[in-house]
């Protein structure tokens, strides 16, 4: 499984540019913290991006981990476990 962990910027711009279909294309899924999508829905983010947030895509998943080395270091083997697999 290809995985990413995203920021605000790049998922706020790609709505705004018409390109949030880009993302499934290169990950199958993409790691959201929980305080990105807050950002996203917050009532200063342009609206297009509140309204994609609000009912983000399938390929998004919300987490609840701050950043530490050794928690995405764990997800990334849990997952990568998960496609050897099958």
């Amino acid at each position: 499984m290809r995985l990413v962990v995203a920021d605000t910027g790049p998922l706020n711009y790609l709505v705004l540019i018409g390109a949030s279909d880009l993302p499934p294309r290169l990950f199958e899924t993409v790691l959201v913290p929980q305080a990105v999508c807050d950002e996203l829905r917050h009532p200063a983010a342009p609206a297009a991006v509140r309204a994609w947030a609000a009912e983000p895509p399938a390929y998004i998943r919300a987490t609840n981990f701050r950043y530490r080395p050794e928690i995405l270091d764990a997800l990334l083997a849990q997952h990568s476990t998960k496609d050897q697999q099958g």
